[in-house]
């Protein structure tokens, strides 16, 4: 009897030895890597999966951004709508078929609404691209020439294919391995972490123009000692599980940034429905074809003779009395040819500051001569028919917008003062964009202050001869 009971302490010892050893090699499976900075470097190039024509690899990511938890939507006519279309985060998919055949597919989503923010589609030389900003989808094929760098036929994902964006490692420190931890894919994983400065203040206004997820996590209302960065590794794979970005404030730390990718999964293409490459993949949403750019036809325009460019125009073409700013030197931008649309929206998101280029608007820029103020007038302008619709597509590089009533000459019009977002950025600017006479004005003016802006648009005046 007591032989049997030593036998079964020993089975039981035996038993919880094997439990703790099998913990041991599942919790630290691999010595752990020299430092930390290599560590991430490796993961952002792994060794890609190599997959068959019959087999698509699949993940999925979560992105959280921080928005301004003040935004208001710009009250002015003059751009896309915003807020409307976006959460804090958002879900990006992933598909890429193995093989020789080149196909690839990721969509976008935000997870509140569940709306396609993006969109992107590869079978073979054709290819599609949809975001919610430019407000269109596009298809087209490359030439022969564009093949470089094109994926390569094995299925791989560094960390901006699976969704994750981080600051370049070479401006932080203090990266350290923590620890190894069960990661949510159930598996070891690396906690790395590291340490940088707060952002600049270019920074901070920059993004304030860019919901997601076109642009950065919202920090201008922190105050920031510095940044603080954490990426969770996967031990198997060396794919990168999940980052998150923190702003450390006096108040605590704040969590601006959070991505977190699934597990890899291998699906057989039997499986996925025949509209997996189905690109737009929303009825509705307009679809243009486009074909190569000739070079003839995207030749940039020079400056030209004022009176010239005022001549060619086809539409009603006004000017302000820059006489207050004393002594100025004058250039106009125009390309009397427009640009077809299917050629410009290939490789172009309309942007009224560059319409010139395309010719779509007039740009006439005055520099007072005076060295190294840093002050300038722009006025651009073009028919209302033709760059009204265009703003109206595109998202703001503003954050707030309100009315002014304006005289020009003896007609009154209602104008409109965009300022902050990307528009804070040193030099800063003030806009006043207003339509009259069948003509949109969009009125810069740099390192000047709203008043005095105001003052130089209320003395437009035609110029026609």
């Amino acid at each position: 009897m007591n032989r049997r009971r030593r036998l079964r302490s020993w089975a039981f010892a035996g038993g919880v030895l094997l439990v703790i050893g099998l913990l041991i090699l599942v919790v630290e499976p691999r010595p752990r890597p020299i430092d930390a900075q290599t560590l991430l470097a490796r993961a952002n190039g792994m060794t890609p999966l190599t997959l068959d024509a019959n087999q698509v690899l699949y993940y999925r990511t979560t992105v959280f951004q921080r928005m301004n938890p003040e935004a208001s939507e710009p009250p002015d006519p003059y751009h896309k709508p915003v807020l409307e279309h976006f959460s804090d985060t958002f879900v990006v998919e992933h598909w890429i078929r193995g093989g020789e055949i080149v196909q690839s597919r990721t969509i976008a989503r935000d997870r509140r609404s569940g709306e396609v923010l993006y969109e992107f589609m590869r079978d073979g030389n054709r290819y599609g691209r949809y975001n919610v900003a430019q407000g269109y989808a596009i298809i087209g094929t490359y030439e022969p020439h564009q093949q470089e760098g094109i994926p390569p036929k094995t299925s791989t994902a560094n960390s901006e294919e699976q969704g994750f964006l981080f600051p370049e490692l070479t401006r932080l420190e203090g990266f350290e391995i923590k620890e190894t931890i069960i990661s949510p894919w159930g598996r070891p994983a690396w906690l790395v972490t590291a340490r940088g400065a707060p952002p600049s203040a270019e920074t901070l206004a920059a993004v304030e123009a860019a919901p997601p997820p076109f642009g950065r996590p919202y920090l201008a209302d922190l105050d920031i000692s510095h940044m603080e960065y954490a990426w969770l590794i996967d031990q198997e794979s060396w794919r990168y599980v999940r980052f998150e970005e923190r702003a450390i404030t006096p108040s605590g730390p704040v969590l601006v940034e959070r991505s977190e990718s699934s597990p890899p999964e291998v699906l057989d293409l039997d499986t996925l429905p025949d509209s997996w490459l189905t690109f737009p993949l929303e009825e509705g949403i307009p679809t243009m074809q486009v074909r190569s750019i000739s070079g003839s036809q995207m030749s940039f325009p020079r400056s030209v003779p004022l009176d010239e460019a005022i001549a060619a125009a086809d539409f009603e073409v006004f000017l302000p009395d820059t006489t207050t700013l004393g002594p100025v030197h004058t250039s106009a931008y125009f390309k009397p040819e427009v640009v077809p649309e299917e050629v410009w929206r290939q490789h172009w998101r309309f942007d009224i500051q560059v319409a010139h280029e395309y010719g779509l608007a007039l740009q006439v820029i005055y520099f007072p001569n005076q060295p190294r103020n840093g002050k300038a007038l722009v006025v651009i302008e073009g028919s209302s028919d033709r760059l009204v619709p265009l703003m109206r597509e595109t998202l703001p590089i503003w954050t707030e917008s309100h009315a002014v009533p304006l005289t020009i000459g003896s007609q009154k019009v209602v104008g409109w003062v965009a300022t902050g977002g990307v528009l804070s950025n040193p030099p800063e600017r003030v806009v006043v964009m207003l339509e009259i006479q069948g003509t949109f004005l969009f009125v810069v003016g740099q390192s000047y202050s709203e008043g005095q802006v105001l003052d130089l648009v209320r003395t437009l005046h035609p110029v026609r001869p």
